[in-house]
């Protein structure tokens, strides 16, 4: 029965397919649609009919391919670069042919004679395409130096200069200070030669947006022989780096006082980058003035405390000191008794350099005429400079405030001493703090 149906199932599907197709044969497409495709350069052209009744498609009045209408571009060969042919058609097709071999360089060349501090070679250059290259190299030769050796002096740095026997190159170096030949920052005699001030601009009265001169006339008859002058500090808050507002103005007038003068910055550096960025300033402030005692590093400040960084710190007094005498100037370090012992190594920085050192045994209502002695036994060696009290007096001289006391080394050590004022190294200057 199953065998039965299906066949009878499958005589209907037969049946209803065969009469589907012979409706279509059927169909007079007589309604037509056409579009004619032009030929191309590599595809034949045709009539595209279309039955609107039924869809169907067909293709009629074939027409061959155009063929490509190629355009030829010649190019050259160079010396590196082969030459060709370019065939291309406007279809996008193109290809290359009749390929030339490239010509090759040409080259002249012209030899550099090896010297002492360059290499000798030849440089071959091609005299069609300018190409160029160097061979043949030769070792620089190396200089043959002799040296000439120049003592310091208590007013110039000694120095070696090297001469090239062949070229006649020569330099300096293995700079020697007579810091450096009398040692370090001590002195043999506690007698006073010299006693100054050291002032910054809360010592003059403001004036609105500027600060009015000290009577230096007056502060020179009052036996004041030099004033060593702030030229910037930075803000231990902020950071910021600050020229001393009346830096310029106390420079012009000590000069034109006929008082001799050195310069300080207060600094709270705490590593290289920090430091570089205090030189930098102090050196632009420094430019044009002539100084005949020290620039200081004044290193003290509360937030740079720390015994686990006196290595670091140490080192910074030393940069100082020697960026300031590689650029002319007599580098030296002030600081005191705390410091010295637990925030730097004391005795590498009193060995290295000058010290203006701040120590206040007696510091109530000192005078410029009081004599107080050198504690060897609780200060150690006699320093250079001695700040001996931070409340001394004197009267007349247009000063608001406080200032220190100095006791500094006779002898030549700083670089634009006059031999004259300093000539031996027997006593001490000494900085006195003024009301």
């Amino acid at each position: 029965m199953k065998k039965l149906l299906t066949c009878v199932f499958l005589t209907f599907i037969i049946c209803a397919s065969l009469l589907l197709v012979s409706c279509e044969l059927e169909c007079p497409h007589s309604y037509l649609t056409s579009e004619v495709i032009p030929p191309t350069c590599g595809e034949e052209g045709y009539t595209l009919n279309t039955c609107t009744s039924c869809q169907a498609e067909f293709k009629t009045n074939y027409t061959l391919p155009t063929g490509h209408d190629l355009t030829e571009t010649v190019f050259a060969p160079t010396c590196a670069e082969e030459g060709y042919t370019y065939y291309s058609c406007k279809c996008g097709y193109n290809y290359t042919s009749d390929k030339i071999p490239p010509t090759g360089h040409s080259y002249v060349s012209v030899k550099a004679d090896v010297t002492c501090s360059s290499a000798g070679y030849t440089e071959y250059t091609c005299t069609v395409c300018d190409h160029s290259y160097k061979g043949d190299f030769i070792s620089a030769t190396g200089h043959e130096m002799t040296e000439t050796v120049y003592a310091p002096t208590k007013d110039t740095v000694g120095y070696t200069e090297y001469t090239c026997n062949t070229c006649g190159h020569s330099y300096k170096d293995d700079f020697v200070f007579y810091t450096d030949v009398v040692g370090g920052g001590f002195v043999k005699s506690s007698a006073v030669v010299a006693q100054g001030i050291d002032v910054s601009y809360f010592q003059n009265t403001p004036s609105g947006d500027t600060y009015l001169s000290l009577d230096w006339d007056a502060l020179k008859n009052a036996g004041v022989d030099f004033a060593i002058l702030r030229a910037g500090y930075r803000g231990y808050q902020t950071k910021a780096i600050n020229k001393d507002p009346a830096f310029e103005i106390n420079y012009a007038d000590a000069k034109a006082a006929g008082m001799a003068v050195g310069a300080y910055f207060y600094t709270v550096a705490s590593n290289q980058e920090e430091l570089d960025e205090e030189i930098e300033a102090l050196l632009s402030w420094l430019e044009g003035k002539q100084f005949e005692y020290p620039i200081y590093f004044d290193i003290e400040n509360e937030t740079l405390e720390n015994p686990e960084q006196k290595e670091t710190l140490t080192k910074l007094c030393m940069r100082f000191v020697d960026v300031m005498r590689e650029n002319g100037y007599y580098g030296a370090v002030y600081t005191n008794k705390k410091w010295l012992e637990n925030y730097l190594y004391g005795d590498v920085i009193k060995g290295y350099c000058d010290v203006w050192y701040a120590r206040y045994p007696h510091s109530n209502d000192a005078t410029l005429d009081s004599v107080y002695s050198w504690n060897t036994a609780e200060y150690g060696e006699q320093l250079g400079m001695w700040q001996y009290t931070e409340k001394g007096k004197l009267s007349g001289c247009g000063i608001r405030t406080g200032q220190y006391v100095l006791r500094v080394p006779p002898e030549s050590r700083f670089r634009r001493l006059l031999s004259s004022r300093l000539p031996d190294r027997s006593g001490t200057y000494r900085m006195y703090p003024l009301p």
